[in-house]
């Protein structure tokens, strides 16, 4: 990928059976007891607390998301990882893709101007 800067990384991740509404009510869960532990402040409640108490929360916010198989809605994926994500949806499924497809949807994301809304 001759358009990445030296010392650049990509990551891909890929999330099979991933249920964003499982992963709230576990964080909630998780947020209540330290609450009652003491541990949590809830005046102090912030965005953070919650994507620490998620099981996704080692993964940095994408830049990307594909979905694939056809199917042109987001569910069950991570509202607070994709909030600023170009999102993609393809026809193929998953097992069809190959490097060139990923290498054009990089290259089409380099050169695309990205306005961000506040």
């Amino acid at each position: 990928m001759e358009y990445l800067s030296e010392g650049s990384s990509i990551y891909l991740n890929i999330f099979i059976n991933y249920n964003f509404e499982k992963d709230l009510i576990s964080g909630v869960k998780n947020i209540i007891k330290k609450a009652k532990d003491g541990e949590l402040i809830e005046e102090l409640l912030t965005e953070k607390d919650i994507i620490e108490n998620l099981y996704i929360k080692e993964i940095p916010p994408f830049d990307i998301v594909l979905r694939t198989g056809g199917i042109d809605k987001i569910n069950e994926i991570l509202p607070f990882h994709f909030a600023n994500a170009k999102i993609i949806f393809n026809k193929d499924l998953f097992l069809n893709i190959n490097n060139n497809f990923f290498d054009l949807i990089l290259k089409k994301y380099i050169l695309e101007i990205r306005n961000f809304a506040s």
